[in-house]
């Protein structure tokens, strides 16, 4: 970490963090591997030239069908870059990691956790964490002038007021805020639960959403740079599972609240807005659940998940994290079938 704000930052590790590695073949190893070769649109076009290095002619076919895999190629990934300029607006936020501030909530462990250890390693102006529990005692010594720890339970709107109110006079406004604390009550059905128990899963998991919104959002209005609003659901929004009604219930409805949100704020195109929808990820959230698929749907540390925020994040651009890619092709399925009704 620095000693001074005259010398420059040096990016550290992030404490360590679980991460159960990918073992054996999966469906995301393959597609790593065919999209940065044979659909890749720089390498297509070396199938096209290697035909015309060994004497066929334009006409023939080898030269058609390579001449066409090599356009189709082309296409789909200009037409994926012009989907994502078009959700941003035709504009990409400017990040400035000295003068961010960032909020997290569930900040202190697991995926949160992870990417407060990131956002601190960019050298941003702080990483506010907000948790009912305070972060590894580690993870606050080696990031002591970076990460805030503020103890708030999100799921009731006078603690979240009061904190956010409280944040603002001693650190500033918050230009990032990234919604991610959740809670699981499972392993019961639908008749085993408390109604205690699905209270406090949907008062976490979706009404916090709406009260750190409404808390930090405005700052972010006022700004001239606008700001960045991550939601942190799940594949299980999309795929309702067994005893995990409550906690499936409020991921399904987290993917409303995204939707809505980004709807509300297409005049505000500095300010931009993050869906999170991960698979099974090795936290505590899942101790003891098993993945039904290693091939299609591997378990993946938190720190893969947070890359990808921290990314999308840096690149000052909104839109969809799904990660593994069962869960992309899951949430393409489900649009195309509300799409078809």
């Amino acid at each position: 970490m620095r000693a001074s704000d005259d010398e420059p930052p040096t990016h550290h590790q992030p404490p360590a963090i679980p991460i159960m590695a990918m073992t054996g073949i999966t469906l995301d190893a393959i597609i790593h591997v065919l999209a940065n070769t044979i659909f890749h649109p720089l390498l297509t076009w070396l199938l096209p030239f290697t035909f015309r290095a060994q004497g066929f002619h334009w006409h023939m076919p080898p030269m058609r069908y390579s001449l066409a895999f090599s356009f189709f190629v082309v296409l789909f990934w200009w037409l994926r870059q012009l989907n994502d300029w078009i959700y941003n607006g035709g504009k990409y936020r400017k990040v400035n990691w000295s003068e961010e501030i960032v909020v997290i909530t569930g900040g202190s462990s697991g995926l949160g956790g992870c990417i407060a250890a990131m956002m601190a390693g960019k050298g941003v102006k702080a990483v506010v964490v907000l948790d009912i529990r305070p972060p590894p005692e580690e993870m606050m010594e080696q990031w002591s002038d970076r990460i805030k720890y503020y103890p708030c339970n999100v799921g009731d709107p006078s603690a979240v007021s009061r904190t956010a109110i409280q944040i603002q006079s001693e650190i500033g406004h918050a230009t990032i805020l990234i919604n991610n604390a959740g809670q699981v009550a499972g392993g019961k059905s639908i008749l085993e639960l408390a109604p205690s128990e699905v209270q406090s899963v949907l008062s976490t998991n979706v009404l916090a959403h709406f009260y750190t919104t409404q808390a930090f959002l405005p700052a972010m209005l006022n700004s001239p740079n606008g700001g960045h609003i991550v939601t942190v659901a799940s594949a299980l929004g999309y795929i309702g599972v067994k005893k995990t009604s409550a906690y499936t219930t409020s991921k399904a409805a987290l993917l409303a609240f995204h939707e809505s949100l980004t709807a509300e704020l297409l005049s505000s195109p500095t300010i931009k807005t993050t869906l999170v929808c991960p698979g099974q990820f090795s936290t505590e959230l899942f101790i003891g659940v098993e993945t039904p698929s290693n091939f299609l749907a591997p378990i993946l540390g938190p720190v893969d998940i947070a890359k990808l925020v921290v990314r999308d994040v840096e690149e000052g651009r909104g839109g969809w994290v799904y990660a593994p890619e069962m869960v992309d092709m899951a949430a393409g399925l489900f649009f195309f079938v509300i799409l078809s009704c």
